[in-house]
C-alpha cells in the first residue's frame, strides 16, 4: 500500500473512531474534518503532532467534499500533497514538495491518467516545463518557459502528429481540447502573445485577438459560426476603448463608444445597416440622459438618470441640483 493510499484508509479509520480528530464538526477554512498522522504512519491527536515536531501528515476533508493530504518534515512540505476530486477518492492533483519548494504538480484526469504536468527547475531561476495530454493519453504540448516567456513549444494532434512548433521563442501555439477539437491558433513574438484566434468546432474562426504585453491591445473581431462578422471592437490596456461596431448578419447594428471598459457617449442603432433609428447616452455603463428613436416621421424621446427611466424635468434638476456637502 502506497504512503497516500495508507493515509486515506488512517483517515477512515480516524473518521470511525472519532475521537483523534482535531476539529470535532468545526469548520475552519472550509476544512470540516482534520486528522494528523505522525511519520511513522499512526494517527495521533493534533497537540501530539505538533508538539513531537510536525512530522508526517495532515489529512484534511474540506466542505466542497475534496480531500487534501499534505506531508511535512519539520512543519515543512516535504514529499507528496495530494487533492481528491470533490467526494471522490480518485486522485486529482499531485504536488511534490523538496523541503518546502515545490518542484513538481500534476493534474488527473477522473479514470486516474495524467492530464497536465509542470516541473520546476529551482524555485529562484523561473524555469519550468509543462507537459500536457489528450484523455487518449497523446501528448498535447510541451512547453518549456523562463518565467512567463515561451521559450519553445511542441504541439500535437491526438493521433500524436506535431502539428506546430515554438522555437527560439518564436512561432506558432495551437491549444486543443481534451479530445483533439482545435480551439485557438496562437501566434508568438519575443516569448509573449502577440494575437490569438479562436474556433467554432466546425473550424470557422470565433475571434481574432491582437495583444502586446500580455492584454489585448488593437482591433478584437468576432464572428458567428457562418463567418459572418459580429463585433469590431477597439480595445487599449486590455480593456474596451473607442468605438465598437457591431452586426447582424454581416449589416451594421449599432456603433457604441467605450472608455476603459464601460459605455460612455452616443450609441447609434441602425436599421439595413444605414438608416439611423435610435440613439443612446450612456455615462459608466448606464444609460444617461436622451435616448432618441426615430420611427419614420415620428421622433420620441425618452430621459434616463444613472439607468433609470425618469422625466426630461427630474432629468435636468438630478443633473443641476448643488452637491451636498
Amino acid at each position: 500500500m502506497s504512503l497516500t493510499s495508507r493515509f486515506f484508509h488512517l483517515a477512515t479509520l480516524a473518521t470511525l473512531a472519532a475521537s483523534l480528530t482535531s476539529c470535532g464538526g468545526r469548520q475552519d477554512n472550509g476544512v470540516v474534518d482534520q486528522t494528523f498522522v505522525h511519520k511513522y504512519g499512526v494517527a495521533v491527536p493534533s497537540e501530539y503532532w505538533k508538539s513531537s515536531g510536525e512530522d508526517g501528515g495532515v489529512v484534511s476533508t474540506m466542505a466542497d467534499g475534496v480531500v487534501v493530504t499534505h506531508n511535512y518534515s519539520s512543519g515543512i512540505l516535504d514529499g507528496e500533497t495530494t487533492y481528491t476530486y470533490p467526494h471522490s477518492s480518485q486522485l486529482q492533483k499531485s504536488e511534490i514538495y523538496k523541503k518546502g519548494d515545490l518542484v513538481k504538480e500534476t493534474e488527473f484526469f477522473f479514470d486516474g491518467t495524467p492530464k497536465r504536468e509542470t516541473k520546476y527547475d529551482s524555485p529562484k531561476s523561473g524555469n519550468h516545463t509543462i507537459s500536457t495530454w489528450y484523455l487518449n493519453g497523446a501528448p498535447t504540448s510541451i512547453e518549456i518557459y523562463n518565467g512567463d516567456e515561451l521559450i519553445s513549444g511542441e504541439y500535437f494532434t491526438s493521433t500524436n502528429q506535431r502539428d506546430a512548433l515554438v522555437e527560439n521563442s518564436q512561432g506558432t501555439r495551437l491549444m486543443r481540447d481534451d479530445f483533439g477539437q482545435l480551439l485557438s491558433r496562437d501566434t508568438i513574438q519575443d516569448g509573449k502573445l502577440s494575437s490569438r484566434i479562436s474556433y467554432f468546432p466546425n473550424g470557422s474562426p470565433r475571434e481574432t485577438i491582437p495583444y502586446q504585453n500580455g492584454v489585448v491591445e488593437g482591433l478584437k473581431r468576432t464572428f458567428n459560426p457562418a463567418g459572418d462578422p459580429c463585433t469590431v471592437e477597439n480595445w487599449s490596456n486590455g480593456m474596451q476603448n473607442g468605438m465598437t461596431v457591431c452586426y447582424n448578419h454581416g449589416e451594421k447594428q449599432s456603433e457604441v463608444p467605450y472608455v476603459n471598459g464601460d459605455k460612455q457617449g452616443i450609441e447609434t442603432r441602425y436599421r439595413d445597416g444605414t438608416t439611423k433609428v435610435q440613439e443612446i447616452s450612456w455615462n459608466n455603463g448606464s444609460m444617461h440622459g436622451a435616448c432618441t428613436s426615430y420611427l419614420g416621421d415620428v421622433v420620441k424621446t425618452e430621459w434616463y438618470y444613472k439607468g433609470k427611466l425618469t422625466t426630461k424635468a427630474d432629468y435636468e434638476y438630478m443633473t443641476n441640483k448643488p452637491a451636498v456637502r
